[in-house]
Parts: structure tokens; C-alpha cells; sequence
């Protein structure tokens, strides 16, 4: 049974703001916390484990490896993104933010951790008492 009340969609929206303070472009989520919920752990679980080579290659200075680190590294942000943000808007970010990832992180990381993350534990909750309940 399909859960339909708006508390499972997440929607949000992103100003691009460039150097002179002008708003470039605005991109606007909705993210259905139904249709997400199982590959957001698995995709940051990729991802945290392609910024942890990413790390080892850094300290062993070696170019070939952290090359290979640092490629795998952004496909797997790019699929994380994607996967909250969608193709249309991943792709707007990317094409604004210009190789600048750290400034992109700074401006998505906090709806993902204050508001995305809750939406996604609080609908998980949900459903294992939900599932719970129907084999009572």
C-alpha cells in the first residue's frame, strides 16, 4: 500500500547566485522519499567509500592512482546527486558550480543532512511499524 501523504515528499529550492550576488538560475526538487529511500544509504555508502580511496591515493602521492581515485570518486558524486536532485538539475549544478565542488557541497550539504536525511529516517520508521503492524 502506497503511503501518498505529502509528509513522504521533500521539496526545496536552490537559488544560483554568481560572484556579483545575481541570481543565475533557481532549480527546484521534489523528491518522493518513497522512491529514494533504499538507494540513499547505498549510493552515500559508494561514495563514502570512493572519498575514503580518494584519501589513501592523496597520501601515497602516487598520480596514476589518485587519478583513478578521483575519477571513481565523482561518478560517484554525480550518481548521489543524481540521485536527490534528479538528471535535468544535476546537471544545471554542475554546469554553474564549474569544477567547484567544494562550493557546491557547501550549498546542498545542509538540506541534505537537516532536511533530506530526517524525511528519509522518519519515512523508514514509519514503514518498519507499518510493516510490523501487518503481520500482527
Amino acid at each position: 500500500m502506497k503511503n501518498n501523504s505529502l509528509s513522504n515528499r521533500v521539496v526545496k529550492s536552490f537559488k544560483l547566485i554568481d560572484k556579483n550576488g545575481a541570481v543565475i538560475d533557481t532549480i527546484t526538487i521534489y523528491v518522493e522519499i518513497e522512491n529514494i529511500a533504499t538507494m540513499f544509504n547505498a549510493r552515500l555508502q559508494i561514495l563514502t567509500e570512493a572519498e575514503r580511496e580518494l584519501r589513501r591515493a592523496q597520501k601515497t602521492k602516487n598520480t596514476i592512482e589518485f587519478d583513478k581515485s578521483a575519477e571513481k570518486y565523482a561518478v560517484a558524486t554525480k550518481a548521489f546527486i543524481e540521485l536527490i536532485f534528479g538528471d535535468e538539475n544535476t546537471s544545471k549544478l554542475f554546469d554553474f558550480y564549474d569544477n567547484r565542488y567544494i562550493d557546491m557541497a557547501k550549498a546542498i550539504a545542509p538540506f541534505i543532512k537537516k532536511e533530506l536525511l530526517p524525511a528519509i529516517n522518519n519515512y523508514k520508521k514509519a514503514k518498519k511499524v507499518e510493516l510490523k503492524n501487518q503481520f500482527k
